[in-house]
């Protein structure tokens, strides 16, 4: 048996990090001279297409393609009772949220990461001169209701199983908006600022398992009003910067890997 992972990106250093400590290599995207052999573990990091000679262990690609699309996403997970980000694709619709004092996130990609094609829309003021400013940046193709976002969190979930909780802050010495908490000025931190409901970390690993992956990382918020966990996205191939973090998700796919296949796997320490 050997173990490979295939990567959306060859220039992936996370993914290169996760394949070595669990024993194994990258496949590369061109001339790779791997060959697949039956009972070998092939572990997909974020890669909504792989191809066919390379038959996927963990987080197959069709689920990996629901997850990097945010309408499909939202649909599966409201699918299976999981909240999360009311959206819409009717620019009526988002005008009555910004008409209510809603903030308005004006989308013009189904995918993407740090706040990529996203124009936020601020209630109680011209909805006519923003969105014409948000399409000036593309055409928008579904809108989202702004969230009173309380705390945010990242949690780490492998074969349903809660490996480490993380909550996002301001990076010290910036004072960043609020609006789109994307990394640079806001970080994931392990020190919680109090303990975290039941039910958000219930609803991270339902969503994992809405989506049908095997393992991912949940971004997830609680409602200022309500209390409530809504969850706003899940990774297919988190970042994993916090060592210890790290360590723990290695352990958990090791662990999974054990369960699924009776292979056992002795993580690398680094």
């Amino acid at each position: 048996m050997t173990l490979r992972l295939w990567s959306y990106s060859m220039k992936s250093t996370i993914a290169r990090t996760i394949a070595h400590r669990l024993g194994g290599l990258m496949i590369k995207h061109a001339r790779s001279t791997y060959r697949y052999t039956p009972g070998d573990i092939i572990v997909n990091w974020g890669a909504s297409s792989v191809p066919s000679a390379f038959p996927v262990s963990l987080n197959q690609p069709e689920a990996v393609s629901v997850c990097c699309s945010k309408i499909r996403s939202y649909t599966a997970l409201a699918a299976r009772g999981v909240p999360t980000c009311e959206w819409t694709t009717s620019a009526a619709v988002a005008r009555s949220w910004s008409s209510s004092r809603h903030r308005v996130y004006a989308r013009s990609r189904d995918s993407g990461a740090r706040g990529q094609g996203i124009s936020v829309i601020q209630p109680g003021m011209s909805w006519d001169e923003q969105m014409a400013n948000a399409l000036a940046t593309g055409d928008i193709r579904f809108f989202t209701k702004g969230i009173d976002n309380e705390r945010e969190f990242r949690v780490y979930v492998v074969g349903g199983s809660i490996t480490s909780v993380l909550e996002k802050r301001r990076r010290e010495g910036t004072n960043p908006s609020g609006d789109v908490r994307s990394h640079g000025d806001w970080v994931f931190a392990r020190t919680l600022r109090s303990p975290v409901p039941d039910s958000l970390l219930q609803y991270s690993k339902e969503a994992v398992n809405a989506l049908g992956l095997d393992f991912g990382g949940v971004d997830i918020c609680l409602d200022r009003a309500s209390g409530a966990p809504v969850v706003l996205e899940v990774n297919s191939a988190p970042g994993l910067d916090a060592p210890t973090s790290q360590t723990e998700f290695v352990e958990g796919l090791a662990r999974l890997i054990k369960e699924r296949f009776n292979v056992t796997i002795q993580p690398d320490a680094r």
